[in-house]
């Protein structure tokens, strides 16, 4: 009995050690600021060629969806804000990214057909999910497929 209530409180003082002190569920501290990269203008001749004239699409908002199906506290959810929030800053609202989070859109399978129609733009899904349209990507998901490392 006191070997049993020895190891009790002894695995009840190491857990509480486990704590997240400070940090709660939803309250995941920003990561710290990139340095903005300096823009540089190219020779007339170096322009890439886009098929259109830059000018008539000065004024314009283009919109994108990212689907994805976790919520914004997991890590990746978090991620994708974070992503999103300066694309949106850095060209001054002329690009906005829509976060559909939690499986709003559906399943990773939905999403991945959605994006083949082309009714949403960008995910972040797992490769197992993908390997029902790209086969190959299988293999990358099969534990223990080798012995060691060699």
């Amino acid at each position: 009995m006191k070997k049993f209530l020895g190891t009790f409180i002894l695995c009840v003082v190491m857990l509480s050690g486990c704590a997240a002190g400070d940090i709660t569920v939803g309250q995941i501290p920003p990561p710290p600021p990139r340095p903005t990269p300096p823009v540089v203008a190219l020779p007339a001749q170096q322009q890439p060629a886009h098929g259109g004239d830059v000018a008539a699409h000065a004024g314009e908002v283009f919109t994108l969806s990212f689907a994805h199906n976790v919520g914004p506290v997991h890590p990746r959810g978090y991620m994708i804000e974070v992503f999103a929030e300066p694309v949106e800053e850095r060209s001054d609202g002329r690009l906005v990214i829509n976060v559909f989070s939690g499986g709003e859109l559906g399943s990773d399978a939905q999403v991945m057909e959605q994006i083949l129609d082309g009714t949403v733009d960008m995910t972040a899904i797992l490769s197992p999910n993908m390997s029902h349209i790209v086969p190959e990507l299988a293999l990358f998901d099969m534990p223990y497929l080798f012995f060691n490392a060699e």
